[in-house]
């Protein structure tokens, strides 16, 4: 589907059409709607001067001015954001970035880095930042040019994609998606949170710890979970703690890996030969940025606390003990909950509804956070990934060069090393580090964990890339598919999502309430 061309203009209702737009019954979600009411925001709009847009749930008298402007009427909905108003608007610029521009910025890092390294070897353009040590030469010109790419792309993707013949990335964000200057209009859009909901191909949860102590929040993360089309719509949930963990993790490896790409620049100042850096200076280099792993354990460690609130939030849910922006709003709600869950019950609603929050919401948040799952993850591969650009464009800047290595032997352990580098080792970093964060490993509190992280940060790099143990070519032959295997299980959601294999599925318990059949994309 395609945005409704005219996007900029507003269709007008008869007298008698916004009469039965305001009088139609709740009790089905509104899955119908007028279709000039159906409007999506651009991404772009979304993160543009650093989510400017979440800084306040009030309009501003510019915004007003702007409003159909900045919206278009659209026939389905890239994705549909529940955030809480409270949370700081940072926090979600952060999020927003990674969820809706790191693809891009991954493709543009690893290959901006790889082909500048390809023009060098070519020599079409000249070969700067060169070390030399040992068996090995290494330049750090990629590594620059797939950092700057990839920062780039990852603030900017939304809004160069047209560039790369892409149309824009609709969202609905209330604030901007329901009209606010017609109040017959508003009230319509405000009853029709079905179609709105059933138009999206994501629900997009900004998860801060008090998400689930807002009225409207959970009221959306439910229907969106009873309206979902196994296959074609998914929830997405997603900790704004996520970003602090990976700028902490960002930091500290770029501060490792840095030194390695400026070193022709001050290693001579400080009496350092850069055509004989061995592999204990190569690794000195390192220390101060493993030192900051400490920070990311802190971060590593809040993340945690954050997460762990969900069951204490969950399992004494109720959404009577919810706070809501306007009172006002709270009577319709539990009337509509009233219908929807108990048959017009407004006691059997809140209970049956409480108990649906408490057990299907609670597990399928559970399951996404990977709090269910021995031996996962609980950050998406790809974010890792970037946030540890520096390491990961190291192996990539020297990957590029396997070409020129002679011996079957010496090719095969030349690719071996950067992989597992590049796939497991470096990743495992952040994901050990929030498994050694969790309660049960804080022996005297949080003080210890923090202290040790820099040792913990080094037991991947150890253990989990070819050749670092030990150079033995039987030994590397038989760690290079063990690693991938340990990768494989660790990050299995997120191979699956990659590979399009992870396609929830609907799956309730409890048949709660009977909702009216209806077909993705066409509920206007």
């Amino acid at each position: 589907s395609s945005p409704i061309a005219g996007s900029g203009q507003v269709e007008t209702m008869p007298a008698a059409e916004k009469k039965k737009l305001v009088e139609k019954g709740d009790g089905e979600l509104g899955l119908t709607m007028d279709p000039s009411l159906l409007r999506g925001a651009t991404a772009d709009l979304l993160i543009k001067n650093r989510s400017e847009i979440f800084s306040s749930n009030v309009l501003s008298q510019k915004d007003l001015a702007q409003l159909h402007e900045s919206t278009a009427i659209v026939s389905f909905l890239h994705d549909f954001f529940s955030h809480s108003w409270r949370t700081a608007r940072l926090d979600k610029w952060a999020a927003l970035l990674l969820y809706l521009n790191v693809r891009a910025a991954a493709v543009a890092m690893v290959g901006s880095c790889f082909l500048w390294a390809l023009l060098e070897d070519f020599k079409a353009v000249p070969r700067l930042l060169v070390i030399t040590g040992p068996g090995y030469y290494f330049s750090g010109m990629p590594v620059l040019v797939g950092l700057c790419s990839g920062c780039f792309f990852l603030i900017n993707w939304q809004r160069i994609r047209k560039f790369f013949g892409l149309g824009p990335r609709y969202c609905f964000l209330d604030k901007v998606c329901i009209d606010q200057v017609d109040e017959v209009r508003k009230s319509a859009g405000i009853a029709s949170l079905g179609a709105f909901l059933g138009s999206a191909e994501n629900f997009v949860v900004l998860f801060s710890p008090d998400y689930f102590s807002r009225l409207w929040c959970c009221y959306e993360l439910a229907a969106f979970r009873h309206l979902q089309v196994a296959g074609k719509q998914k929830i997405t949930f997603l900790p704004l703690a996520f970003p602090r963990v990976l700028f902490a993790n960002a930091v500290a490896q770029s501060v490792m890996c840095l030194p390695h790409v400026l070193l022709p620049i001050f290693g001579p100042w400080v009496g350092i030969d850069i055509n004989n850096v061995d592999t204990n200076m190569y690794l000195a280099l390192c220390i101060p940025g493993s030192l900051l792993s400490a920070w990311t354990m802190y971060e590593a460690q809040r993340y945690v606390d954050a997460r762990d609130m969900i069951d204490e939030q969950l399992e004494n849910f109720s959404i009577t003990k919810t706070e809501c922006y306007e009172e006002k709003d709270r009577p319709r709600v539990e009337r509509e909950i009233a219908k929807w869950f108990g048959d017009g019950d407004r006691d059997e609603g809140i209970r049956k509804f409480d108990q649906y929050v408490k057990t299907d919401v609670r597990e399928l948040i559970e399951d996404m956070v990977g709090k269910r799952k021995p031996f996962g993850a609980g950050i998406p591969w790809l974010y890792i990934l970037l946030s540890s650009t520096c390491a990961i464009l190291e192996d990539i800047s020297m990957f590029a060069n396997i070409y020129q290595i002679h011996g079957v032997w010496d090719k095969v352990f030349f690719a071996m090393s950067p992989l597992t580098c590049i796939l497991v080792g470096t990743p495992m970093i952040p994901v050990l580090l929030l498994w050694c964060a969790s309660k049960e490993y804080r022996v005297g509190g949080k003080g210890p964990m923090i202290f040790l992280a820099p040792l913990i940060g080094w037991i991947p790099t150890y253990l989990l890339i070819v050749g670092f143990v030990t150079p033995n070519p039987t030994f590397c032959l038989i760690q290079f598919p063990l690693v991938l295997a340990f990768g494989a299980v660790v990050f299995r959601d997120s191979i699956a999502n990659l590979l399009g294999l992870n396609k929830q599925r609907k799956v309730q318990k409890q048949q709660y309430v009977q909702l009216p059949a209806h077909s993705y994309g066409s509920n206007l």
